[in-house]
């Protein structure tokens, strides 16, 4: 077990899925029932109307799911990979949790945009 913890491969992209999907559960079982700017899915087309805000909050907490469960299983695939040294790992590690940041942001607006 401790010398999974070694592993940023494993470590940052289980740990970061595993947190998508408690935060995704915990919007979708909660979800913010006010336009605020505190709690949600906050862009400039969510807050457009109480409507586009409910869509945001409800898409964008199973997309979290979904790509949360995704990061976890792309943490187990990866755990047995080393690459150069430590830091590359990491590096690559939080690129490719921003990248599914990106495509989930993308998704949401694009769907935001077409119903709105």
């Amino acid at each position: 077990m401790n010398e999974l913890l070694n592993k940023p491969l494993f470590v940052i992209n289980f740990l970061t899925g595993f947190i998508f999907i408690i935060a995704a559960i915990i919007q979708l079982k909660f979800p913010p029932k006010k336009i605020n700017s505190f709690y949600g899915y906050r862009t400039k087309s969510s807050m457009k109307s109480s409507e586009a805000w409910d869509f945001a909050q409800t898409y964008s907490s199973k997309l979290m799911l979904r790509f949360g469960a995704g990061l976890c299983l792309i943490g187990l695939l990866l755990k047995n990979i080393s690459l150069i040294n430590l830091e590359y790992e990491i590096i690559a590690s939080i690129f490719i949790v921003l990248i599914i940041i990106f495509i989930m942001i993308i998704l949401v607006e694009k769907q935001l945009d077409k119903k709105f």
